[in-house]
């Protein structure tokens, strides 16, 4: 085994590439996390010290593990002291998500605290002032040079700072400019609780707020995609279509992607309908008349994409996907789905789409891996994928859907 491994989830962050993440909750064990790492369906296993009572001794076992495979651990904690940053990070972690970070100034003490000085960096790395022990895990028990340790500290430690306060909402921006901090998360729930608006996620305030770390991700560099999603019946719990509209504008400023079908564009855009009728569900020529309308009203949008269903019976559908690249149209293929649960196929193929676009695939091949990765989701119960990528690339060449073995 490599005893200074890459970290997997952080090289995929950089390369603006999607980072499948498993959240453990309150039922992480050693078999548990053996199991998800032998399914290969994602890339990092999120281990939550804040809300749950995950001693450190325990997280070392878990993360020992996770480091036969091919899977990065993050410890989601409050990171109040030196002591408590330097332990979590002696287990062999490969990062910290640092709960309620409220300043870049509460970042970079982060930072420091994570990273070891180093009196010869290489390029991109970012140095601190951590304490050398060299005894625990994370260098396997001394018997690594001190300076490779070191630099492979610095170099595959990820930081991820949690966006959670009004403070913090205000200060994303600097935060995310500190040198040494890999991303931004925003906790829709905490915020909604610091502003007094517990549990409502959809509140204005906080769909500004969304709106504002968004700006804030792309400020320093992010691509930005959202998923519009409309739900009549929710928006009309909170105000109808009219404020679905002004709140949903706010977001779509910040963003370079959509995913939406026609009905998504039209109500939550709050633009006209198709100007031609689609022959059938599969006809995407509807999707394709409204890019117009889209541009016209969000003119920085690059890419709009959707999926393309006919419902032939509960297990029968046909499935196809389109997308809108810039000014060029693509299509996927059509294929007949024996569909065990079909939650969540038009979130798997945002995910395997927005993959191949990261991935610096030409545009059809991204529309075709999405496309692939949404008709692998339904075969599986519930929304939560278990195709690995090596399945979702077969099928999008033209493969069957067929379990390997």
């Amino acid at each position: 085994m490599n005893p200074l491994p890459p970290n997997p989830a952080l090289a995929k962050l950089k390369a603006d590439e999607l980072v499948k993440l498993y959240v453990t909750g309150n039922f992480t064990t050693p078999r548990h996390v053996d199991f998800i790492c032998r399914t290969g369906a994602f890339d990092a296993i999120w281990l939550d010290l804040e809300h749950f009572d995950l001693p450190t001794r325990e997280v070392a076992v878990l993360n020992l593990v996770a480091r036969g495979f091919p899977v990065s651990t993050i410890a989601r904690l409050k990171a109040t002291d030196y002591q408590t940053v330097m332990r979590i990070l002696e287990t062999g972690v490969g990062g910290i998500m640092c709960a309620m970070v409220n300043s870049a100034d509460e970042a970079r003490q982060i930072v420091q605290w994570a990273k070891f000085n180093n009196p010869k960096p290489v390029p991109g790395e970012v140095t601190g002032a951590r304490g050398w022990n060299g005894g625990n895990i994370d260098a396997a028990y001394a018997t690594l040079p001190a300076a490779d340790y070191i630099r492979h500290q610095n170099t595959q430690t990820m930081i991820i700072c949690q966006i959670e306060t009004e403070a913090a909402v205000a200060a994303a921006a600097a935060i995310a400019a500190v040198p040494g901090v890999d991303g931004l998360f925003f906790g829709p729930g905490d915020y909604s609780v610091a502003m007094g608006l517990p549990g409502q996620i959809d509140h204005e305030t906080v769909r500004a707020a969304t709106a504002a770390v968004g700006q804030a991700a792309k400020a320093a560099g992010a691509i930005t995609s959202f998923d519009l999603n409309y739900r009549a019946k929710l928006w009309n719990i909170v105000g109808g279509h009219e404020r679905a509209v002004a709140v949903l504008d706010q977001i779509i400023k910040n963003v370079d992607v959509i995913v939406g079908n026609e009905e998504d564009l039209q109500l939550g855009l709050g633009i006209p309908g198709p100007e031609v009728a689609a022959k059938s569900k599969l006809d995407p020529s509807a999707f394709f008349s409204m890019m117009g309308n889209v541009l016209k009203k969000h003119p920085h949008v690059k890419v709009v994409a959707t999926t393309l269903r006919e419902v032939h019976s509960t297990n029968r559908h046909s499935w196809s996907a389109v997308a809108w690249i810039n000014g060029q149209t693509y299509q996927a293929p059509t294929c007949e789905l024996d569909v065990v649960d079909r939650v969540g196929g038009g979130d798997g193929y945002a995910a395997g789409f927005i993959y191949g676009l990261l991935s610096g695939v030409p545009e059809q091949e991204a529309v075709n891996l999405g496309w692939a990765h949404g008709a692998l989701l339904t075969t599986f119960v519930g929304d939560t994928t278990m195709a690995t990528l090596e399945q979702v690339k077969a099928l999008s060449k033209g493969g069957s859907a067929r379990i390997q073995r």
